[in-house]
């Protein structure tokens, strides 16, 4: 079995301590519990300007698997 955290005879404790700390984060971190956080379109303060965008631009890199998803017209 290999593992990242052992070279050699010697365990690797920053991997592992950073690997650790970044499974613990929450998906979202906010200031405070109440916060809507930020808009991931437009980056605005979605506390001072609540809303939504008219189009949603969905990440290029996943238009090949949409593709496949879309059913096929015959």
């Amino acid at each position: 079995m290999t593992t990242p955290y052992v070279v050699g005879n010697n365990l690797e404790l920053s991997q592992w301590a950073r690997d650790a700390v970044a499974l613990a984060l929450p998906d979202k971190i906010l200031c405070r519990p109440d916060c809507a956080g930020l808009c991931g379109e437009c980056g605005k303060n979605l506390n001072d300007d609540p809303h939504t965008h008219e189009v949603q631009h969905g990440d290029p890199r996943w238009a090949a698997l949409e593709a496949l998803r879309a059913p096929a017209s015959e």
